[in-house]
């Protein structure tokens, strides 16, 4: 009888190492099951709020559309002709629109054209002006020319002593004595030499006078004559 009481002692630490690994084993079982049962009752709720959430997001955005239309058809009953005035803005922003670039181009055009008029009235111009140049320039030789062909008749006139008739001239802004007389003798020269002599001013009359009574001291001197 004792012999089978010292056998069971002996496997009783096995069997309980066994039993505790099994009662163990099923805890974390019932455990990681409880687990994935929670985690799929947290995403089936997570699916559910989800779909709600969406739900009145799309009941939202219907009853906004709703409002909107209402209150176009309001804003329509108070205003009718506010629909019709802002289709007429828009078509009036399109044709602004269109029109922009047009007016752009027209006013290139139009300063193209008016850069080239210039340009063509600045080469007709260039050689009106050389012409006038040339003009100037060949008239003031030929003054020159008939300025001293007055001073050599005038020499001559001295010399030989030509007639100056006796007529009443009233000369004015004298600053000389012989001024009127020096004028005088200038109306008895050729054609058109008294234009020349009343055109000139004071000045080179003065400097013809100081020519004259120089030519003239050598005439008195040489031929033994006076004025």
């Amino acid at each position: 009888m004792q012999t089978p009481r010292i056998k069971s002692s002996a496997h009783s630490p096995s069997d309980n190492t066994s039993e505790e690994e099994r009662s163990d084993n099923e805890a974390s079982r019932t455990a990681l099951s409880a687990f994935r049962a929670k985690e799929e009752q947290i995403e089936k709720k997570k699916m559910e709020v989800r779909e709600e959430v969406f739900a009145q997001l799309g009941r939202v955005e219907e009853e906004t559309k709703r409002l909107a239309i209402i209150q176009k058809e309001l804003e329509a009953m108070a205003d009718p002709t506010r629909k019709e005035v802002s289709a007429i803005r828009k078509k009036i922003d399109a044709v602004n629109r269109e029109l922009k670039p047009l007016g752009h181009n027209c006013l290139k055009k139009e300063y193209k054209e008016a850069l080239e008029a210039f340009n063509g009235k600045s080469r007709e111009k260039a050689p009106l002006e050389d012409n006038l140049q040339k003009i100037q320039s060949s008239l003031k030789v030929a003054l020159q020319r008939f300025f001293g062909v007055c001073v050599i008749v005038i020499y001559f006139a001295v010399i030989y002593g030509t007639y100056v008739p006796d007529w009443e001239f009233t000369v004015h802004d004298t600053e000389s004595p012989d001024y009127g007389k020096f004028f005088k003798l200038g109306m008895t020269i050729e054609s058109n030499a008294h234009v020349l002599v009343a055109a000139i001013s004071i000045s080179k009359l003065k400097r013809i006078q100081s020519i004259v009574n120089l030519l003239h001291g050598r005439g008195g001197k040489e031929d033994g004559r006076t004025i």
